[in-house]
């Protein structure tokens, strides 16, 4: 699937693939820290389970979650604390959660941590998981197909919020893929807004990690802010601002003890955005660089 005879040549084969499959260049600093988090090998093995109504026994692509060894990966280490106790009111359901991890059941020494189970992290089984959905696994797909939604809000007034750097749920995969096909289905009648953050990634809660604490911003800051004029829209029939890129600015400085954020950092919704309003003409969303 990737080109080239040295580290450096794949790694950019892969970033221009990912680019060519729609991720932004703004994401491109967290592939590296999304897969070490196990945050998006992690999903796709938990979205695959659902979708393929896979039990926990099946360990689907021969994945499983357990317990593992911090220095080895190795699993089934027994911890001080048992973390099934208090799984249910600390865990997530998606590992790593509550000293739960993602496991590779077939890796070269034994079941161990995916990161660490073969020297290619565990790639036969993320490319098990790719196949299932480009083969069309018919209960996957008859899974997908009963929760897909259409984009016509029949008129109701909604806002999307979303960072241009999500590594894990990618733009122009989601939001500006709806704003364009709820403008397909409502044309004028639509009062859909989308809030595309600049600087804005997936998780507000790594922002103290060093450096994402220098790059990035809170997008939570503009969830409220969003909340905040739909309340006054729907209690005093205030106008919503119309879809708009933020161009938010990153604090910047030394990682791991950025400068204090502030509101210079947070521009706010405008109800007159000017040159950086995001337009739809028919089903082409055109978006401010």
């Amino acid at each position: 699937m990737i080109a080239g005879g040295d580290t450096t040549t794949q790694a950019n084969n892969a970033l221009a693939a990912l680019h060519q499959a729609g991720y932004e260049a703004d994401s491109d600093t967290l592939h590296a820290p999304m897969w070490d988090s196990q945050a998006v090998p992690a999903v796709a093995v938990t979205y695959t389970d659902a979708y393929t109504k896979a039990s926990v026994v099946d360990a689907l692509c021969n994945f499983s979650f357990g317990t593992t060894n911090a220095a080895t990966g190795a699993a089934g280490v027994i911890p001080l604390a048992a973390p099934m106790l208090t799984v249910f009111g600390n865990g997530n359901g998606v590992p790593p959660t509550n000293g739960i991890n993602l496991v590779y059941d077939t890796g070269t020494s034994g079941a161990a941590d995916h990161r660490l189970a073969t020297a290619d992290g565990s790639y036969a089984g993320a490319a098990c998981l790719h196949a299932l959905w480009t083969a069309a696994d018919p209960t996957m797909t008859a899974s997908v197909n009963a929760i897909r939604v259409n984009t016509n809000l029949r008129g109701k007034p909604a806002i999307i919020v979303q960072g241009r750097s999500d590594a894990l749920v990618p733009i122009n995969h989601a939001s500006r893929l709806y704003l364009g096909a709820n403008r397909v289905a409502e044309g004028d009648k639509s009062q859909l807004s989308l809030y595309e953050i600049m600087n804005g990634q997936h998780f507000d809660a790594f922002l103290s990690v060093a450096g994402f604490d220098t790059r990035f911003i809170p997008v939570h800051y503009y969830n409220i802010q969003a909340l905040n004029l739909m309340w006054a829209h729907l209690k005093n029939n205030a106008p919503l601002p119309p879809s708009q890129v933020l161009r938010t600015i990153a604090r910047g400085g030394t990682p791991g003890s950025a400068p204090a954020l502030t509101t210079a950092n947070l521009p706010a919704i405008s109800q007159s955005p000017g040159s950086d309003a995001i337009q739809v003409n028919g089903s082409v969303v055109n978006v401010p660089k």
